[in-house]
């Protein structure tokens, strides 16, 4: 068999380019302190104590009732110490000094404390300061809640948090990583009693059908083409678009020149399967592999494939490609490089 002609320094430096374009652009954002899995507790003072799960597990303990209370603690503290007028943020974070690994909290005042209108006689009527929110932030986990008095923290305090999770693992069905749970439940006498949690499941979102033309080059040419896809979105837990699959078709336009100012059009068109994903928070990359379904001229011989790296910015148009192509039965390769526009 005849070795396939390829350099491969150039192949791997046009795979690099593809890849670290994918993934340099942009920076990765912090990560939000409001959980997409959420658990509602009533309190016997119709408060509401709201747990946010990063992902809601019944396997795992989230904390135990001694950090818990020690957390409240810290909150009355900081309460008593602090001008208040509105609500504070607790986060607990276990950091690496040394060897160690050691606990820090950290107390903030609560950026938009909620406001609250009394509503009497004609007129309506804003008053500040009488209900205390609280945010709790731990690893995976953030827990809300407000008092109008802090005497009610000695009875959110009392809560066995570790009931809690047993609960979780009484009630929870895992319906798959790409479930989004919510549960409702009380809390009597310093126990929580969950009633249901309920799993929404977040499948194929929509199909997604566009247009596009580019421009690649080809060996020693420059090459025009136009692109019809057809594409599966799923979303992630959240519902935002992460991963893309489905079937591309590229029909490449070769002009070969017969005489002085004579040309002829050769018609070349690829099937291509592909998957994307969304890495960063901003760019997507994709894999895309195909084969020639529509052969014109000589420029491909025997069979002919291609395998593509696509990246691309959210909501942007244009994307970035860089291809090896097989001809002659896997014979012969070389690289590709192709700019597109999709509408």
């Amino acid at each position: 068999m005849k070795k396939i002609k390829i350099n491969k320094y150039l192949v791997l430096i046009f795979l690099c380019i593809g890849i670290v374009e994918g993934y340099t652009q942009g920076s990765i954002e912090p990560l939000s302190i409001n959980y997409p899995d959420t658990l509602v507790l009533k309190t016997d003072t119709n408060s509401e104590v709201v747990f946010s799960f990063n992902r809601m597990s019944r396997k795992k303990e989230y904390l135990t009732d001694d950090l818990w209370k020690s957390t409240v603690n810290i909150m009355e503290t900081a309460v008593n110490n602090t001008e208040l007028d509105g609500g504070l943020v607790v986060t607990y974070r276990t950091v690496e000094e040394g060897e160690e690994e050691v606990a820090k909290v950290e107390v903030s005042k609560l950026e938009r404390p909620n406001d609250i209108y009394v509503i009497g006689g004609d007129e309506v009527v804003q008053k500040n300061a009488d209900r205390i929110e609280f945010r709790m932030q731990y690893e995976q986990l953030t827990i809300g809640f407000s008092v109008n008095q802090l005497a009610e923290l000695e009875e959110i305090k009392a809560l066995e948090i570790e009931s809690v999770w047993s609960q979780i693992e009484m009630k929870f069905e895992d319906k798959g990583r790409r479930n989004l749970y919510n549960g409702t439940g009380e809390i009597k006498y310093g126990k929580a009693s969950i009633s249901q949690i309920e799993g929404n499941n977040q499948g194929l979102d929509n199909i997604e059908l566009s247009a596009g033309v580019g421009l690649g080059f080809y060996r020693d040419r420059w090459v025009p083409d136009i692109g019809f896809k057809m594409a599966f979105n799923m979303p992630d837990r959240l519902g935002n678009p992460r991963l893309q699959f489905g079937a591309l078709y590229t029909q490449h336009y070769f002009f070969r020149e017969e005489a002085e100012d004579d040309f002829n059009l050769d018609v070349n068109g690829f099937l291509s399967g592909f998957v994307s994903h969304q890495f960063l928070p901003k760019y997507e990359l994709g894999l895309a592999f195909g084969a020639l379904i529509h052969r014109d001229g000589e420029f491909y011989r025997g069979g002919t494939y291609k395998f593509s790296i696509y990246t691309q910015k959210n909501e942007s148009k244009i994307s970035f490609t860089p291809e090896i192509i097989f001809t002659n039965d896997f014979k012969d390769a070389f690289p590709a490089i192709k700019f597109g526009l999709s509408f």
